[in-house]
C-alpha cells in the first residue's frame, strides 16, 4: 500500500483559483496556473510550460475570487515536482502537473492560507461520508 508521505492534508479547491510565479529578480508574475489543491505546507497546480524554457520560481502568489477577491503575496517556495501529465485535450498542449512547498510563511501568510483553505477548500474526509 502507498503510505503519503505529506505533513498536511491537502485539499482539492471547490472555485477555481491560480498561482502565480515569481522569480528571484522581480516581484512581477512570470507564469500562471490553475491551482488545484492546497495545504497548510504548500500547493499542487497545472500549467501550460512557456515556449522559452522555464524561469526560477523563488515566490508564489495565489488568487481566487470567492465573495471577494482573495490573494496570498509573495509566499517564498520551492518547486518539489514538476512533471508533464499526458495530455486530454483536443488541443494537444502539453501540460505540467508541479508541486510547490511553502518556505517560512509569514504569520500574516499563514492567516491568509487558512482563511483561503476555509474558503476554496474541499474536506478530503468529507468527500467519503453521505
Amino acid at each position: 500500500m502507498h503510505e503519503e508521505l505529506r505533513n498536511h492534508t491537502r485539499f482539492k479547491v471547490k472555485r477555481r483559483a491560480f498561482v502565480g510565479f515569481i522569480g528571484p529578480k522581480s516581484d512581477i508574475i512570470f507564469q500562471l496556473g490553475q491551482l488545484m489543491d492546497i495545504s497548510y505546507g504548500g500547493v499542487g497546480l497545472c500549467y501550460i510550460p512557456p515556449q522559452n524554457g522555464n524561469d526560477e520560481v523563488t515566490h508564489i502568489s495565489i488568487f481566487g475570487r470567492a465573495d471577494t477577491l482573495i490573494m496570498i503575496e509573495k509566499v517564498s517556495c520551492k518547486v518539489v515536482y514538476d512533471l508533464s501529465v499526458p495530455t486530454k485535450s483536443w488541443i494537444n498542449l502539453p501540460e505540467i502537473r508541479c508541486g510547490i512547498e511553502f518556505l517560512k510563511p509569514s504569520a500574516t501568510q499563514k492567516k491568509q492560507i487558512e482563511s483561503f483553505i476555509r474558503d476554496f477548500g474541499i474536506n478530503p474526509h468529507a468527500e467519503h461520508t453521505h
